[in-house]
């Protein structure tokens, strides 16, 4: 009789255990499901930020190409006005 009922405290404890340990298992699954999307958010951004990087050093050396040529046309421009002088 006392085998029967510390063998059912033990079967209970047990089961209440195994009850909080896969409540435990849900929320760590959930958090990593979370992270996991975090994850994918963060690469995509990651090379969101690459592309407009690559696109910002292209229209700076765009810029760059057009702020000569208008330097070469303006001293030009100059030195024409000075012969004329």
């Amino acid at each position: 009789m006392l085998f029967n009922k510390k063998s059912q405290e033990i079967n209970e404890l047990l089961l209440k255990e195994n009850k909080r340990l896969k409540q435990e298992n849900q929320q760590l699954h959930e958090a990593l499901n979370e992270l996991e999307q975090y994850k994918q958010e963060y690469s995509g951004l990651i090379n969101h930020v690459t592309s407009l990087k690559k696109e910002y050093i292209k229209k700076l050396e765009e810029f760059e190409k057009l702020e000569n040529d208008y330097k070469k046309e303006l001293n030009q421009i100059i030195e024409n006005n000075q012969d004329g002088d």
